[in-house]
């Protein structure tokens, strides 16, 4: 490529260029007799090795990309990288990063390069030819001992060689940016594809179309970023072909700033549907329960399908819902087919504690210490319970309507898992020992004073004088002294309301 540096005129190619000044002349005087000093035989063999080693190069790493990639399309492990694996284990889905890394750039590289490396070392071969004719000239006008027609052919081969100087220079940057777009899809294409067998082998065993949810995102954004990369990289060429690409840049910003505008939506159901995928709240086959973030429950079904844009739920009544992705996203999920799956819930499988207090009436203050023993009997021989750890049943306070006797237990890992269960079975074993020891279970009860019901119950009592039936009178209140809870009542005439 031509370039002007202080008024002078330089020529990629080694032509001698024409000096416009003083310091151009001298520079060139110079290069000239630096090139005298080096006899034309070695100039000869200095281009030879250099034409021999970029064909050897070109050769042996091309060779080379093609037998690694060829191990690793046929699923063998590169010797190189052994020692990364040696200390992990060998399933492809728990190998390092770096491993998987470098066979994806191999991949990727494999086939550009086994085009552009041979392009690039006849490109360094032309310029080392370039040089030696360049010196050729050179010792031929201090020497003039070669024949006028060859001289005349070698002038017409370098003037050549520097006309097509720049348009070399110009098709070898586009060469590389089209080089750089072919790997990069390539290297593309290659981590979707582990990313897409990844899936299935986790997926596995699955619910039918668990394994194609994976495709349906990731197959569009692959289109979707392929179309960026070519687009960036047509930009570049026309920008290194001396295209004036800001117009198109002006109208692409603009233009993308309406389509943004007008697709808000659909970008955020992407990006949402993109974060279901990799933080896997749920997955295709499992039931989950939709909350809104008040509390309010808004639907319960089986996820059927994960599209890019949206979720399909089929629920209990066999109803499909299309939720939008960024919808689903804002919602409370909690996923049933989880309860027992989870990491967390394994890991806290333990033994589970549960205590409680049973009330008894006052009136079964006697019967307190039989119900005790009769507990603490019934819980040494309950299967579920871990024994080594704390049990205790005993009396423990009084409060103000009831006898408080309390239970502290302790499952095994197994009746864990079914707490819910063993918590039903244990207390209606409890309810029955109570029943079967005479006693009953207190609950508060509420004695209300109605002021002026002595007139009324007077007045309805002995016929038409108003003669009090303090018979009757007495016989209700003493009814109303023996209440549910064994406390004494005050007064002559009381209304009892019962709350539970």
């Amino acid at each position: 490529m031509r370039c002007r540096r202080a008024g002078v005129r330089v020529e990629a190619w080694g032509r001698p260029a024409v000096a416009t000044s003083p310091a151009a002349a001298a520079a060139a005087l110079a290069a000239k007799e630096a090139i005298l000093k080096v006899p034309l035989w070695q100039h000869s063999l200095k281009c030879l090795v250099i034409i021999a080693a970029s064909c050897a190069a070109a050769h042996f790493i091309s060779k080379k990309l093609h037998q690694e990639a060829d191990k690793v399309d046929a699923g063998e492990e590169l010797s190189w990288l052994t020692s990364l694996d040696e200390d992990k284990c060998h399933h492809k889905d728990t190998r390092p990063f770096l491993a998987v890394a470098t066979e994806s750039t191999l991949i990727a590289l494999h086939r550009p390069a086994a085009i552009f490396i041979p392009v690039a070392a006849a490109i360094h071969s032309l310029r080392s030819v370039a040089v030696l004719l360049n010196a050729v000239l050179v010792h031929q006008a201090q020497s003039k001992n070669l024949a006028g027609w060859l001289v005349a052919t070698v002038q017409n081969c370098v003037r050549t060689l520097g006309a097509m100087d720049s348009i070399v220079i110009e098709v070898s940057e586009v060469a590389l940016i089209v080089f750089v777009m072919w790997t990069l899809l390539r290297l593309k294409e290659r981590i979707v594809k582990i990313l897409v067998e990844r899936g299935h082998r986790q997926t596995s065993g699955g619910a039918p179309g668990q394994e194609q949810a994976l495709e349906r995102v990731i197959l569009p954004l692959s289109g979707l970023v392929s179309w960026l990369v070519v687009l960036v990289g047509c930009l570049m060429a026309l920008h290194v072909l001396g295209i004036n690409i800001q117009p198109l840049l002006t109208v692409g910003g603009v233009s993308g700033i309406i389509v943004g505008l007008s697709a808000q939506s659909v970008m955020s159901n992407m990006i949402s549907g993109i974060n279901i995928f990799l933080s896997r709240p749920f997955v295709v086959g499992d039931r989950i329960e939709l909350t809104t973030g008040t509390g309010a429950k808004m639907l319960t079904g089986f996820v059927e399908r994960v599209d890019p844009m949206r979720t399909i739920i089929r629920t209990d009544t066999c109803l499909p819902i299309m939720i939008p992705n960024k919808v689903l996203s804002e919602m409370i999920i909690s996923n049933e087919s989880r309860i027992m799956k989870s990491r967390v819930v394994t890991n806290f499988n333990k033994a589970r504690q549960y205590g409680f207090t049973l009330s008894l009436r006052y009136q079964d203050f006697d019967r307190v210490e039989g119900v005790v023993k009769a507990l603490r009997a019934h819980l040494d021989t309950t299967e579920g319970l871990d024994k080594r750890l704390p049990l205790f049943v005993g009396f423990s306070s009084m409060d103000n309507f009831a006898c408080n006797i309390a239970v502290l237990v302790h499952t095994t890992p197994p009746t864990s898992r079914e707490f819910g269960s063993f918590r039903q079975r244990l207390l209606l074993a409890i309810g029955r020992i109570v029943r079967k020891e005479g006693a009953r279970l207190a609950y508060p009860t509420q004695i209300n004073l109605v002021p002026g019901l002595d007139d009324l119950t007077k007045s309805n009592g002995s016929g038409p004088a108003g003669t009090p039936s303090n018979g009757a009178a007495n016989g209700a209140a003493a009814e109303l002294q023996h209440n549910e809870t064994g406390a004494g009542l005050a007064g002559d005439y009381l209304l009892e309301n019962e709350e539970w």
